[in-house]
């Protein structure tokens, strides 16, 4: 009769500790798990460094495939806009980012953003010689030459300065000022099929319009929307913490800078009647570049970027 009393009180007080323990069991998991969270630190900290690179190519490629446009280039290595007609520098779209973190809430930033850009056109134009002779006589090659065009472009800018941000959890708020250097140039080259001589003084050309200036035909033309910007730039913006240390970020700049031009020329050949011989002469097309002073908001690279910090 005990021991059956006793067997009784022991199966009792193990069905009471049961709760008790898997309640314990249950508090320890959240403990830890709280634990672990806290132990996630997503803002940057003193001495971080930070590489990143802006999305917005990507999210234009990925668009454009969805829509529908043709015009699918991922990674557009031209200026937006056109500077040399309006004096307005828009940057290379896409640029690299890099931050150093000298307190929790401080720290300086440099955007880096470079272009080269060559681009080659041919076009079929009727061959002089051919076009001279009696359409019954045929000569080997004759029907049609290539003209060449070369267009390249070239440019680039840099962006150093400190920046600070306010906010303790995954949002927070960033702002700062940037001294800006910028620059960007276009140079146009042409190879002709059919040769200027003392015989051919004014040969079929293709580009007809921008080939001739004063009987003379362009070789090369060069410092076209040849800039320097100088100036400063003030950015606001978000950084978003996706997970620990990696952030989404979108911001605006307002800018203050100036524009120096240089002087642009151009090479071109012509038959000079004085010596009867074709002559090669490089003309100044003009003495003085544009100058001018902007103020205003647009973006300089990073508008919609993403930042890796470690």
């Amino acid at each position: 009769m005990i021991m059956k009393t006793m067997k009784t009180f022991l199966l009792a007080a193990c069905g009471l500790a049961m709760p008790l323990c898997l309640c314990a069991q249950e508090q320890g998991n959240v403990a830890a798990d709280a634990a672990a969270k806290a132990a996630k630190v997503y803002a940057p900290e003193q001495g971080d460094f930070a590489i990143g690179f802006d999305v917005t190519p990507v999210l234009r490629y990925v668009g454009n495939f969805f829509n529908g446009n043709t015009n699918n280039t991922a990674m557009d290595n031209g200026l937006q806009g056109s500077p040399a007609m309006d004096g307005v520098f828009q940057g290379p779209v896409a640029s690299i980012m890099a931050k150093y973190m000298l307190t929790d809430r401080m720290g300086l930033r440099a955007n880096i953003g470079l272009l080269n850009r060559n681009t080659h056109t041919r076009l079929y134009v009727d061959n002089d010689v051919y076009s001279q002779l009696p359409h019954d006589q045929d000569v080997a090659g004759d029907a049609q030459l290539i003209d060449h065009r070369t267009v390249k472009v070239s440019g680039g800018s840099i962006n150093i300065g400190p920046e600070w941000r306010v906010g303790k959890r995954r949002v927070q708020g960033v702002f700062g000022v940037d001294a800006m250097v910028a620059f960007q140039n276009t140079k146009t080259s042409y190879a002709w099929g059919n040769a200027l001589t003392d015989v051919n003084q004014s040969p079929t050309t293709s580009w007809q319009q921008e080939a001739w200036v004063n009987n003379y035909r362009t070789l090369e033309h060069y410092n076209q929307g040849h800039n320097v910007y100088a100036g400063l730039l003030g950015h606001v913006g978000v950084e978003f913490f996706v997970a620990p240390k990696i952030a989404l970020g979108a911001e605006v700049n307002v800018n203050a800078y100036w524009q120096f031009g240089s002087q642009e020329y151009r090479k071109s050949e012509g038959f000079n009647a004085a010596t009867g011989l074709v002559e090669t002469r490089t003309d100044l097309v003009s003495p003085a570049g544009l100058k001018e002073f902007y103020f205003g908001t647009e973006n300089l690279g990073g508008s919609l970027y993403m930042m890796f910090y470690f």
